[in-house]
């Protein structure tokens, strides 16, 4: 039973995926900009990493996973700082050239698109709220429990 169930599983998975895809992020990110960079240095550092836990009488090991850890985060840093200052930076000459159109479509770039839609409230016997008065009223009587 279990192998049909994974076969089935498998099926149905490579077949959305090749019909549906993945969803894409709608937003722009540091990380996404310089992904080959930081996937060598990270690579780089697990190796050393790994080297060190597997054989942990040297210390030159350690020393030199250490160092390799903090250029990375030096390095991982810089580069989160240069991208937000450049995103900045285009943000401010939209802003500047009075172009609302830009500097909007920048900021849900960086940011993603606005979520929409409401936070469902319940009330305290656990049924949702849709009445706006019975929503006051019980919201004050939920508060007034702690």
């Amino acid at each position: 039973m279990e192998e049909a169930w994974q076969d089935f599983k498998l099926r149905v998975l490579d077949a959305s995926e090749r019909t549906l895809g993945f969803v894409r992020r709608k937003h722009q990110d540091w990380f996404d900009d310089n992904d080959p960079e930081i996937q060598t240095m990270l690579d780089l550092m697990h190796r050393q990493h790994t080297a060190w836990i597997n054989d942990k009488n040297p210390i030159s090991k350690k020393s030199t996973y250490q160092r390799t850890k903090r250029h990375v985060q030096v390095r991982l840093r810089s580069m989160k700082d240069s991208w937000w200052r450049q995103k900045a930076d285009e943000l401010h000459m939209a802003a500047d050239r009075k172009d609302s159109k830009s500097f909007f479509d920048g900021l849900k770039a960086v940011f993603g698109p606005k979520s929409s839609g409401s936070t469902p409230i319940y009330s305290s016997d656990g049924t949702l709220l849709t009445d706006k008065q019975r929503y006051l009223t019980d919201g004050r009587n939920t508060f007034k429990q702690y």
